[in-house]
């Protein structure tokens, strides 16, 4: 088995390298998930081979490698446009369909007070 261990030393992240270190920092914390759920996983089939009941904890552990694995690839996100989605957004001209909203809703109020006026006319 693969010792778990600090691995191999990286250098210093600054800064002025971050940009430049983000892959390099998202495949070492791969790697050690990799590692962890190695772990969880014999553990796993061990006790599934032995016909022993299933250690809930390693459980607990391998979800919540594999949920922080799926944050880390963004699979929670949703998925970005098709080019058909983008290009049937920009046909909307949103500016002009604010306006139109705007004014129906501007007319709906100006016919509701219209209307509750009225009332209050015929009974003066």
């Amino acid at each position: 088995m693969d010792s778990i261990g600090p691995g191999p030393s990286m250098p210093e992240i600054t800064e002025d390298n971050l940009v430049e270190s983000r892959g390099r920092v998202l495949w070492q914390q791969v790697q050690r998930y990799e590692q962890m759920w190695a772990i969880v996983e014999q553990r796993l089939e061990w006790d599934r081979d032995l016909t022993a009941p299933i250690d809930v904890r390693m459980l607990e552990v391998g979800r919540g490698i594999l949920r922080d694995q799926a944050g880390l690839y963004r699979l929670g996100r949703p998925a970005p446009a098709t080019e058909q989605e983008e290009d049937a957004n920009a046909a909307v001209d949103r500016a002009a369909l604010v306006e139109e909203n705007l004014r129906e809703l501007e007319s709906r109020l100006r016919g509701s007070q219209g209307q509750e006026a009225e009332p209050g006319t015929a009974a003066g």
